[in-house]
């Protein structure tokens, strides 16, 4: 089963429409329309199957600590300072 087919599944079995779908993930609904039809996946999607893959863990330990609002400061990167002082003034 494709990304698509499984969207609208799980939108069906969670009794949403397309539209009550994107009022609550934020999405617009031809976003959500083409992504049924197979038209686009969303990008980052292949980007966490492959990481996964690599890792040999499910995708969902991936993005765990971040859906439940407990990303540590370790898996952060530093923001960079943009206060660096100019050369030869």
């Amino acid at each position: 089963m494709g990304f698509g087919q499984t969207l609208q599944k799980l939108r069906l079995e969670a009794g949403l429409s397309q539209s009550g779908l994107a009022t609550k993930a934020g999405i617009q609904v031809k976003t959500i329309q083409n992504w049924e039809i197979s038209r686009r996946t969303p990008r980052w999607i292949v980007l966490l199957v492959k990481l996964a893959q690599g890792l040999n863990v499910p995708m969902e330990k991936l993005v765990a600590d971040v859906m439940d609002g407990r990303e540590s400061d370790e898996t952060v990167a530093p923001k960079k300072s943009h206060n660096r002082a100019r050369k030869g003034k």
